[in-house]
């Protein structure tokens, strides 16, 4: 199960993973888009509370952040994230750092 932030690259990214044959035959993906545009710490709770249903095996967040400091409970996300075993794939844009 992956939650993003992003209604297009975030799933476009991973929709194109989904189609490399070493993936495609033999994972399950489901992307859940969060309808509200969440945060990493949104992202994570919902996460957290899906990952105790007995269908899903891993959990994964997948946002951007434009600059940390965009999105100041970014390291509270990234600790409860790790607590619960949810894995998070962050990206920050190079021209971030102006």
């Amino acid at each position: 199960m992956i939650f993003c932030e992003g209604e297009a690259s975030e799933p476009d990214y991973i929709n194109g993973l989904k189609r490399l044959p070493e993936i495609h035959a033999n994972t399950s993906i489901n992307i859940e888009i969060d309808p509200g545009q969440g945060v990493p710490l949104t992202l994570v709770k919902r996460a957290i509370d899906r990952k105790r249903e007995v269908e899903v095996d891993e959990c994964w967040c997948v946002f951007d952040v434009e600059w940390p400091k965009n999105h100041p409970n970014l390291p509270q996300a990234v600790r409860l994230a790790a607590q619960h075993e949810i894995r998070l794939a962050i990206s920050i844009p190079a021209s971030s750092y102006g």
